[in-house]
């Protein structure tokens, strides 16, 4: 069921937020399209909560078959009212993909912001997902100085420390000024992996 589609009195430079929840791909997306043809909107952006992650792939092949272009996507596992739910920016402007060459994450280009997919990372410090992300804005030309918000989903809270201490010698001392933040506790489809980072940028 779509629950909220934030119209013109909370619309900021032609974006519109959309939450939605379902038990399927279909289900949970299907209800927002004719909201969004209706206003010449399209996805740029999606964070999607799993209660089981083997949904993923539905989730991004839906989005694949049904988009004009493919909005940035991050997926984490967390417990959530019915099977999976959504948080999607969309945009009446035209998006444009970020086609990123190896070891950069997917991202797209629109209403003058950057937002990429969310980076997987080994590194308890997150260092390693930030790098990726540096690559990922090089290839448009964008600086790390221009990020502006980053959201960091940790596998455990005891990292927290090092992931400030990763985040602070990145954006505080490389590349200032520091964008905000928010973490939270979550796993990302890589069982392995620590953090995962999810920014946006000014392009």
């Amino acid at each position: 069921m779509l629950r909220s589609l934030v119209g013109s009195e909370m619309c900021i430079r032609d974006r519109l937020m959309v939450s939605t929840s379902g038990t399927s791909a279909a289900d949970m997306f299907g209800t927002a399209w004719p909201l969004l043809r209706s206003r010449s909107a399209q996805l740029v952006d999606c964070t999607v909560w799993l209660q089981d992650m083997a949904m993923a792939d539905s989730v991004r092949q839906w989005l694949r078959a049904h988009s004009p272009t493919m909005p940035s996507v991050t997926i984490v596992r967390a417990g959530v009212s019915g099977t999976m739910s959504a948080q999607c920016a969309a945009s009446t402007h035209p998006i444009t993909p970020i086609h990123a060459p190896a070891e950069s994450a997917y991202a797209v280009r629109a209403n003058g912001l950057v937002w990429v997919s969310g980076i997987s990372g080994l590194l308890a410090n997150g260092t390693d997902t930030l790098h990726v992300l540096k690559r990922t804005l090089a290839n448009v030309g964008v600086p790390m100085r221009s990020v502006v918000n980053c959201i960091f989903y940790v596998k455990h809270q005891s990292i927290i420390s090092e992931l400030f201490e990763g985040f602070y010698q990145v954006f505080n001392l490389e590349h200032p000024p520091p964008p905000s933040r928010t973490e939270f506790q979550a796993t990302s489809e890589c069982t392995e992996c620590q953090v995962l980072t999810k920014c946006i940028a000014v392009a």
